[in-house]
């Protein structure tokens, strides 16, 4: 675990120099944490930084099962929005697809509105 997880922040430090982006949390705390207006003494050490994945991963599983739980509750509450996702849902032509396919057929789904 620790070999992936150096690994994981080699690959995001090389990131940030070579394209200087940030997209996942990782990179923006190793971003953050080589930032030139920190001193070099308020500065997370790399195995601090790994410290911190655990963090991410437990605070997006309970934020993304929370939001899940509050959906589907309001769902069960309006029967129109049932049926109107259920609608959307069977205009989907494949079990697993993209969000490009996704997204066209909440474009048609709106259109219909």
């Amino acid at each position: 675990m620790s070999r992936i997880g150096q690994e994981l922040l080699r690959e995001s430090k090389a990131s940030i120099h070579e394209k200087g982006e940030a997209r996942d949390l990782l990179s923006l705390l190793v971003k953050s944490n080589i930032a030139t207006d920190i001193p070099e003494h308020q500065r997370m050490t790399d195995q601090d930084v790994l410290a911190q994945v655990p963090t991410f991963l437990v605070a997006g599983h309970e934020t993304t099962s929370t939001a899940t739980t509050w959906t589907l509750y309001a769902l069960t509450q309006n029967q129109a929005a049932q049926n109107k996702l259920r609608e959307e849902l069977l205009m989907v032509e494949t079990d697993n697809p993209t969000m490009e396919q996704l997204n066209a057929n909440k474009r048609r789904a709106f259109k219909q509105c």
